[in-house]
């Protein structure tokens, strides 16, 4: 019986082990799971990709697949592959352009989509006159609304994560800092962009809307701001959207709950991220590598998503546009909202120095975070810290 590894990230769910139970019966072969933490992996697959072995099959961030795929270490997926589950059109654009090179070949398949939304508290808007269906359109708007939510006695009137979320940082920018016409970096990987106006604008703009933040949320872990954000008068948040269904589908009174809250994508344009799957090129031999590219397809398929899906209530967010009519309330403005942010949205590029400049970028708008806190002015802060990074780059990626 062939056997091949398969590296998942965190504990694998029920309904994934259920999954690989039913892939080992159809094709009469064993698959053994080597769990990962989110702290360890990165270090682990690149490892892998340096020594040439390891799982046959991983479960990998969306934005490192560019980088292991600069190390020569991923299989490319065939044409004929992709039709067997339905073709790239099956998926939403963002998540499937994350698993490409330049030349526009699948070297990973989309299996998790995650991305963020804006929540909020209609009764609040209400009071304040502001109008939901313009309150978030763009960056602009969104200030406007918490302005207006501000003078109207709201006491918080936004929440975000800040401490201990240092990728999620750099995702929310992104709306900012797109919709600005701004972008991170050039189509050839070889000139930073976002020491430019545009971009230092958009980014700007965002950490302008930390005056917004009451002095209690900011020093909120994650989990601790997602619980604030639905136990108290907050009136706007930034959230994950899969921790948003998790809340609402824990709470019994989540049905009731739901209507007294609007969602609505994030202005300018939406980062949207999530997991792929990939497969080694340093797989045994034919027959591995054929169960392999196998179980990936299986676990992209229509049938294994919306299990999934189905399975954790809104914590599993398909990549697939037909699967995703599986997440709990179709009818609710958050289901909506996801809908239409999955229509806007977009990766990062896919370039092989990305997880480069990505953790640099990191830790540069972290640094704007802790400064902007500590009440140096965002346009300052901005330029500060931003700037020189750029002009370092400048130099190592020309």
């Amino acid at each position: 019986m062939i056997e091949i590894e398969f590296s998942v990230i965190e504990e694998p769910s029920s309904a994934l082990k259920e999954l690989l139970e039913k892939f080992q019966k159809l094709h009469h072969v064993k698959v053994n799971i080597r769990p990962m933490s989110w702290k360890d992996a990165w270090s682990e697959l690149l490892t892998c990709a340096l020594y040439g072995k390891g799982p046959d099959v991983s479960h990998i961030g969306s934005t490192w697949s560019s980088s292991l795929l600069a190390m020569n270490a991923l299989r490319p997926f065939s044409i004929t592959e992709i039709n067997k589950f339905g073709g790239s059109n099956a998926f939403h654009k963002a998540c499937w352009q994350s698993c490409l090179d330049d030349g526009q070949t699948a070297f990973a398949l989309p299996w998790e989509a995650y991305t963020h939304i804006i929540l909020y508290r209609r009764e609040l808007l209400q009071n304040a006159h502001v109008d939901e269906a313009t309150a978030f359109k763009s960056a602009e708007s969104m200030e406007r609304t918490l302005i207006d939510l501000q003078a109207s006695g709201v006491e918080t009137p936004l929440i975000l994560s800040i401490q201990g979320d240092l990728t999620g940082t750099l995702h929310r920018v992104s709306s900012w800092v797109w919709g600005a016409g701004g972008d991170y970096i050039s189509p050839d990987g070889r000139r930073p962009l976002f020491g430019q106006p545009a971009a230092l604008k958009g980014m700007s703009a965002f950490f302008n809307l930390y005056r917004f933040l009451g002095p209690s949320v900011r020093s909120l872990s994650w989990p601790e701001m997602v619980n604030y954000f639905f136990t108290n008068d907050v009136a706007v948040a930034i959230l994950g959207i899969k921790e948003s269904y998790e809340w609402f589908m824990r709470k019994q009174t989540s049905t009731e709950l739901l209507p007294e809250f609007g969602a609505a994508p994030m202005p300018g344009v939406p980062w949207v991220g999530g997991d792929n799957l990939v497969v080694w090129k340093h797989s045994l031999s034919y027959d591995h590598e054929q169960v392999a590219v196998a179980l990936a397809s299986f676990l992209v398929d229509k049938a294994a998503q919306k299990e999934q899906t189905e399975y954790k209530n809104g914590g599993f967010i398909p990549t697939r546009q037909d699967a995703l009519a599986a997440l709990p309330y179709p009818e609710s403005r958050l289901t909506q909202a996801v809908h239409r942010t999955m229509e806007l949205g977009r990766p990062y590029l896919g370039i092989g120095l990305w997880s480069k400049v990505e953790n640099q970028l990191i830790m540069a708008l972290d640094q704007v975070s802790q400064d902007v806190i500590a009440g140096e002015e965002p346009v300052e802060a901005v330029q500060d810290n931003i700037v020189p990074l750029a002009q370092r780059l400048e130099r190592t990626l020309s």
